[in-house]
């Protein structure tokens, strides 16, 4: 269509499938990158500063997400490298290392390195592995699976508005929703409003969560699909950000006053204040346990609000044993802990049993709320509250979904007990949003086949029939 055009530099890569002397460069070359070719310096991908090299006879990865994943690299190097040097230059200050381990501790200290090499080669793609693959892949078709076009997800959202309240305190929480909601065809101003200064809440989208964040990071070629897969969370993402808006205005409007009208210095307040309220997926925001491999994020799926309800807790702790003020403590813990455990259940369609009292019932819940913030206990816990069987991880369900499909094939079940599960095996292998296509297909199935009486919206799209 537009004639001969002069080729020009395009990046290389070796495959490491078909050679290991590929694989063995490929892995030292990423510890080089990452780590500035010693164990003590963060730094970003530089591999595109060198001249290529001459005589290697390497077989070439053939892949068009070279491209693509050359280009990611290279804008994270020109965004982060400048900052990721300064930072490591503060932190292996003395006097900065001396000011910190005098009121954080060692611990916390020695910590802060591995965040800063997490950042640096936070757009660099996983080292080819097959059980990483397998894992990594099983990851993202749960998210998909379990999040996706998912209607219960995001209508608890709004819950999270109460660690809003009990970050920035009752005056400038209500205030950001006043200023956010009072007008509703105001909308889009106050949203541009907050997106113009703040490029974190530009982006909020698609960084509200690791899993929804890692899962659209790709490192290959985008195809006609990839537009459908941008709708699987966006209505989560939507519903997060109609909390974090109005948390970033109460915020910021505290920042106001806080900083003496310093807008620049106001600004990094809320974003600081939707963070720590409301979590986030970005590198720098994840806990330690959230980062490292795949076999390692496995283990901490879905765990980004809960990790932010620990700290949250930890900060209650903190504060009550600064002031002594019992009656704030108190009603921190009904924001963070007695209200999102109770409503969540209601709002879900799962309050209290027929032989079961509402304070004893709200009491159980709120009783074990507090221990979904830790990742080990949450997977013991959960199961225990609401009945359900243990799952070591999300990963397990998904290995579930084709045993309970083979099972069912090998005794000739082939009604819904083979039904759903190979449905869902299917979503986790495709990535397609699989629980909430079976939860509306199956609820509108019954209901024109007569099954059920009356129709419901909320049950087609949140719990199916509840009758059953």
């Amino acid at each position: 269509k537009f004639g001969a055009l002069r080729g020009g530099y395009y990046p290389l890569k070796y495959d490491t499938r078909l050679s290991e002397r590929a694989s063995v460069l490929d892995e030292k070359q990423a510890v080089k990158e990452a780590f500035g070719g010693t164990w003590a310096r963060a730094q970003t991908r530089q591999g595109h500063l060198k001249a290529r090299s001459e005589n290697v006879t390497l077989p070439v990865l053939l892949d068009l997400g070279v491209a693509p994943q050359h280009i990611e690299n290279d804008v994270h190097e020109i965004t982060h490298r400048r900052a990721i040097h300064d930072v490591h230059k503060l932190l292996h200050d003395s006097r900065i290392e001396t000011e910190i381990k005098a009121v954080m501790g060692t611990e916390f200290y020695r910590r802060l390195n591995p965040w800063l090499m997490e950042v640096a080669s936070d757009r660099s793609p996983p080292a080819p592995n097959y059980v990483n693959d397998i894992l990594r892949h099983a990851r993202h078709g749960m998210t998909v699976v379990s999040m996706g076009w998912k209607f219960s997800t995001a209508i608890l959202q709004p819950l999270g508005y109460t660690q809003s309240v009990a970050l920035l305190g009752e005056f400038y929480a209500l205030k950001g929703l006043k200023d956010f909601y009072a007008k509703p065809w105001e909308l889009p101003a106050r949203l541009k409003f907050i997106t113009d200064r703040s490029p974190m809440m530009r982006n909020r989208m698609t960084t509200f969560d690791r899993d929804v964040r890692e899962f659209g990071k790709k490192f290959g070629a985008r195809g006609a699909f990839s537009e459908i897969e941008a709708t699987f969370f966006a209505g989560i993402g939507i519903a997060d950000m109609m909390v974090s808006a109005p948390t970033w205005l109460g915020g910021y409007a505290q920042g106001m006053e806080l900083f003496k009208n310093d807008e620049a210095k106001a600004v990094d307040h809320a974003d600081k204040m939707v963070r720590q309220s409301q979590g986030s997926g970005s590198a720098k925001d994840l806990a330690a346990i959230q980062r490292g491999g795949d076999v390692q994020k496995i283990f901490t799926m879905f765990y980004s609000y809960f990790s932010v309800l620990n700290n949250m807790l930890r900060r209650t702790k903190r504060q009550r044993r600064r002031a002594m003020d019992v009656p704030r403590t108190v009603l921190s813990m009904i924001y963070l802990v007695v209200l999102p455990a109770v409503m969540s259940e209601l709002i879900l369609g799962r309050g209290p049993d027929d032989d079961e009292g509402w304070a004893e019932w709200a009491a159980k819940k709120s009783l074990a709320y507090p221990l979904m913030s830790w990742a080990v206990t949450r997977d013991l816990v959960s199961p225990a509250v609401n009945g359900y069987g243990y799952q070591l991880s999300p990963v397990a369900t998904a290995l579930e979904f084709g045993a309970d499909t083979i099972k069912a094939a090998s005794e000739g079940d082939f009604d819904e007990t083979f039904a759903k599960p190979a449905v869902n095996a299917l979503g986790v292998w495709l990535k397609l949003p699989s629980r909430q296509f079976w939860l509306t297909g199956n609820y509108l199935g019954e209901y024109f086949s007569g099954e059920v009486d009356q129709f419901s919206l909320y049950e087609m799209l949140v719990t199916g029939d509840r009758d059953k």
